[in-house]
């Protein structure tokens, strides 16, 4: 790789991607390789991976610049050792001895260095605010630098806080409890997370971000609540499935957390239910003592900053995201004769002295023969130009390339690229529509969620004037519905109007299904649960058709209160009549179904009363001769993966509010149980969660050695051969032909080149 190229740097590490791509026991950064391991016997394990590794692709290391088997080690810029991450002593020093800046660029200089080890410094931007108004100031009146004492204690504080280097600690398996602190200012914002273990509390990395102009003018809840909602996406990759306490010293905040969310913003709200995805409480904390994300939240933003702070990010920097830089000479010296060897009755000519490289000729320009070793590499270099799909990427290379079973190799290297199939959006899983078992008894199992936050009702009725919500219930047996007004959504709350309304009434019944909301998924429920005695079923994450029973009624029942104009609460009582006596699809009313008794619609009789002795066999006959209620006439298309069912590992769509460039699948996850409706993975913490089939695709992790690297005495095929047609299945090795005048074609057009 030559120097001075403004691309030499990418170009390389896209190169060193590629070469340890599929371990992850290594992470690199440029020509750093760092190798990690649990114990010795893996590290040794580990080590001769590696070096078969450069070995394969011609690479020597400088054995004096190589550490071997040890417990702590300096990478990029920063200490590594097994209780963290702090700063390397030589680089503190630099800064202990830089000299006093004496204009805005050697200020500029200062700033951008120790911006580098910012997340160490404890009040950062208390520290550096003089330092960069000076700066700043300096810009704006055409290099009027004038250096104060303000300033040199400015100076001085900093480099005395880096000498003092803060450790960032591993995250502990462990550990008993984690604490999120955030905090916002009038610019930027702030958090730190901490873990609790045996040992005490330690810090586990640190985050700020500066507003947007737009973001500035957010009211001092919103910034707060954005601070939060920042937070806990940034160190969503430690905390997901964790137990996480938010700490705040904005009081409304955790309010907000814990009450009704009707007066807030659909901005909010949306923040709001983020955050309850990841936070399991959210508490108020002093001013004074919430200083550390204080400090983080008045962080400057340097525009020099662009730094690894972690290992984490090393990780991520690293992503396998290769161009390999294929050129004549190592094409040339992987064709020697003990590792390549085409048909030998062909014919040879020189066109230079340089490079000997053997070519197919079918085409007007000569395509170079790519031996096995290297026709990763090439797909490589192509595919992940712009993650193109099957056909346009072997058109881009069998324009320049060749060699045996080509199409087979693009073909089977496309359709397992982790990044195509975490990125694009493919045909969604559709799970064939099933129902739930008919109850054995009416009021058996009931199907109970929550409507709202409804416009506030202009009504007095049955002394709900401030309600905004409504908890529905319906029986999965008959279809009867009872909805109940409600002021708040608390656990407390909810509980409460769920017994009045409907246990009071039908009883105790076995089975209650919910969604995964905080008011259904609290201890308050669990334990009424446990007392009343019935079992809650919970939907999966994000298919709310599991409880589709109480979503559709939801839809009906909106569409008669938005039909009928007038105030929804004085509309309720008129609404659930009309729904408990339209007939269904089967001219069958959820009342009768109930009673046994055609309904009575006011002012209209559709039967005489009958008689308290024939009430009872009446019903029974009734009951007996109708039919279920879950039988469909139309149902949609299913469509499963065909490799879904022995899939080890799955892709799971991100349904939530995605940012433009988020990836729409995150993975892959290994499976742990599979049934006909939902899987159970592995999150990366370890836990497990259900997640319906609906949600899934199969991962597609290796590639098949027959059909990327064919065998070395294989014949060439046609240069001109037809594109194929893509099809859904996975692509199968080439085949082979025996064909006598094709072979005579390929030894024809196989001559070699000497190439300048």
């Amino acid at each position: 790789m030559p120097f001075g190229l403004r691309n030499a740097a990418q170009t390389f590490q896209r190169f060193i991607d590629s070469v340890f791509h599929g371990l992850s026991f290594v992470i690199s950064y440029i020509d750093d390789v760092l190798i990690f391991s649990k114990t010795r016997e893996d590290h040794y394990s580990h080590l001769e991976q590696v070096l078969d590794r450069l070995r394969t692709h011609g690479l020597q290391v400088h054995l004096k610049k190589c550490e071997f088997f040890q417990s702590e080690v300096d990478f990029l810029g920063h200490r590594v050792t097994p209780e963290g991450i702090k700063p390397l002593q030589k680089k503190i020093q630099i800064i202990t001895d830089w000299p006093t800046p004496t204009d805005s660029n050697a200020l500029r200089r200062f700033l951008g260095v120790v911006g580098f080890y910012r997340l160490f410094v404890p009040k950062f931007a208390d520290r550096i605010c003089p330092l960069q108004d000076l700066l700043t100031a300096s810009l704006q009146s055409a290099g009027n630098f004038q250096w104060t004492e303000q300033h040199q204690k400015s100076f001085k504080n900093i480099k005395q806080a880096l000498s003092e280097r803060l450790l960032l600690h591993h995250p502990d398996p462990n550990c008993t409890a984690y604490h999120l602190y955030t905090d916002a200012s009038a610019d930027c914002v702030g958090a730190v997370l901490h873990q609790t273990s045996s040992t005490g509390t330690s810090p586990l990395g640190m985050f700020s971000k500066k507003l947007s102009s737009s973001q500035r003018m957010y009211s001092t809840f919103d910034r707060e609540l954005l601070a939060a909602y920042l937070a806990v996406l940034h160190f969503r990759n430690l905390i997901e499935g964790l137990s996480v306490t938010l700490f705040t010293d904005h009081k409304p905040l955790a309010q907000a957390f814990h009450a009704n969310r009707t007066t807030t913003s659909d901005r909010n709200q949306r923040y709001l239910t983020i955050l309850s995805e990841y936070v399991a409480d959210v508490q108020y904390i002093r001013g004074a003592d919430n200083v550390i994300a204080d400090a983080l939240s008045r962080l400057p933003d340097f525009p020099v900053n662009d730094h690894v702070s972690n290992i984490a990010t090393v990780a991520v920097v690293a992503a396998p995201s290769s161009q390999f830089p294929v050129d004549l000479p190592s094409i040339a010296e992987a064709q020697r004769p003990e590792s390549f060897s085409p048909a030998p009755n062909i014919r040879s000519y020189s066109l230079d002295k340089d490079v000997v490289v053997w070519c197919e000729t079918s085409t007007p320009y000569p395509r170079p023969i790519i031996p096995p070793s290297l026709r990763d590499a090439v797909i490589a270099s192509f595919h992940r130009l712009g993650h193109f799909g099957y056909r346009k990427t072997a058109k881009l290379i069998t324009e320049r390339y060749f060699w045996p079973g080509m199409r087979k190799s693009i073909k089977t290297y496309c359709w397992n690229c982790q990044d195509c199939q975490r990125s694009k959006v493919t045909r969604h899983t559709v799970s064939p529509q099933q129902a739930f078992a008919l109850p054995s008894n009416r009021f058996e199992a009931v199907h109970i969620d929550i409507v709202g936050p409804l416009p506030p009702a202009n009504a007095t009725t049955f002394g709900h004037q401030s309600a905004r919500y409504l908890l529905t219930m319906v029986d999965r047996s008959t279809g009867w519905l009872e909805a109940t007004p409600l002021e708040s959504i608390t656990a407390e709350v909810v509980a409460h109007a769920f017994v009045s309304s409907w246990v009071s009434r039908y009883g105790v019944p076995l089975y209650v299904i919910t969604d995964r909301g905080r008011q259904f998924e609290s201890e308050f429920f669990h334990s009424v649960s446990s007392s009343i005695g019935f079992h809650r079923l919970r939907t999966t994450a994000y298919h709310p058709q599991t409880n589709g029973k109480v979503e559709r009624a939801h839809r009906t029942l909106k569409t008669m209160l938005r039909a009928r104009g007038n105030d929804w609460l004085t509309d309720l009582p008129v609404a659930l009549l009309a729904m408990h006596v339209a007939p269904d699809d089967q001219g069958i009313s959820p009342f009768t179904r109930v009673t046994g008794e055609l309904p009575m619609v006011p002012r209209i009789l559709t039967s005489e009363p009958l008689a308290p002795t024939d009430i009872r066999t009446r019903l029974q006959e009734l009951l007996t001769e109708l039919p279920s209620p879950h039988a469909k006439t139309h149902e949609p298309r299913s469509y499963v993966p065909k490799d879904l069912e022995m899939a080890e590992f799955v892709w799971v769509r991100v349904d939530r509010v995605r940012s433009p460039l988020e990836a729409p699948y995150s993975g892959p996850y290994r499976v742990k149980q599979r049934t006909d409706k939902f899987f159970v993975i592995f999150l990366p913490s370890g836990n497990t969660e259900s997640v319906s089939i609906d949600r899934l695709k199969p991962a597609r992790l290796s590639l098949p050695k027959s059909a990327v690297q064919p065998a070395a005495n294989s014949l060439p095929e046609k240069a001109a051969k037809p594109e194929e047609p893509m099809d859904s299945s996975p692509p199968r090795a080439a085949a082979e032909s025996n064909s006598d005048a094709m072979m005579i074609t390929f030894i024809i057009n196989l001559v070699m080149y000497n190439v300048y």
